[in-house]
């Protein structure tokens, strides 16, 4: 028996050992190429210290917002639950007669 396990053993060290080459191999190997850092845009001394023109301010400036949307969603809640009162006023059963 011991003739028959030794190959396997042997087959399953060399298994191992080709397997440790290949996992220290890819892990040796760099997955993406490093990216070039950025070179340093150029400063512009007088543009950055001067103050921002108040014309260009004002044209910069976020929209005044509106509320459109929230107005139309409160309008159409408000609508369909003045349908359903409506029908459930419609809808409602009659009294029963009262007893002779």
């Amino acid at each position: 028996m011991s003739a028959v396990n030794q190959p396997r053993q042997q087959d399953a060290d060399a298994f191992d050992d080709l397997l440790g080459q290949l996992v220290d191999e890819l892990a040796m190997t760099p997955t993406v190429e490093p990216e070039p850092e950025p070179e340093p845009e150029p400063v512009q001394a007088a543009a950055a210290t001067a103050a921002p023109n108040a014309a260009a301010t004002e044209a910069a400036a976020a929209p005044a917002k509106t509320n459109t949307n929230l107005i139309i969603g409160i309008a159409a809640v408000v609508g369909v639950v003045v349908i359903v009162i409506a029908g459930m006023y419609i809808m409602r059963p009659e009294p029963p007669p009262p007893p002779a």
